[in-house]
């Protein structure tokens, strides 16, 4: 899935859950892909978010987001196991402990993998 934010949002600034669950439906739809569970072997086991064209964002909406790709992939039986990988890029913000704190309280881990390029990870038990 690829979802490109600044193709929904007329504000440049994402500060609220509200704005995250506006995102719904487009995330659920996977943009312009259709959404299917990769299977475990498959080189590309992730989703993928543009941050593209936003100037802001606030952790609140990061959290929010982070809830709702979950929740879906959840809802369509596909589980974040290991190979799994979100990532955020053109990111308008440097990554920072309370974005980590975010990652953590859903048993991700949170890398900056490139310049303005986020990746959660699901933390291995």
């Amino acid at each position: 899935m690829v979802v490109k934010l600044n193709e929904f949002f007329s504000s440049p600034t994402l500060i609220s859950r509200e704005s995250a669950r506006a995102l719904q439906d487009l995330v659920r739809s996977g943009g312009n892909d259709s959404h299917t569970c990769p299977q475990a072997n498959a080189s590309d086991m992730g989703d993928t978010i543009s941050f593209e064209g936003i100037r802001g964002i606030a952790p609140s909406f990061i959290d929010e987001l982070i809830r709702i790709v979950i929740s879906l992939r959840n809802e369509a039986g596909c589980d974040l196991g290991i190979g799994y990988r979100l990532r955020l890029v053109h990111m308008p913000t440097r990554l920072s402990s309370k974005y980590l704190a975010i990652a953590r309280s859903h048993q991700l881990d949170l890398k900056e993998v490139e310049d303005r390029v986020w990746e959660f990870t699901p933390i291995p038990t």
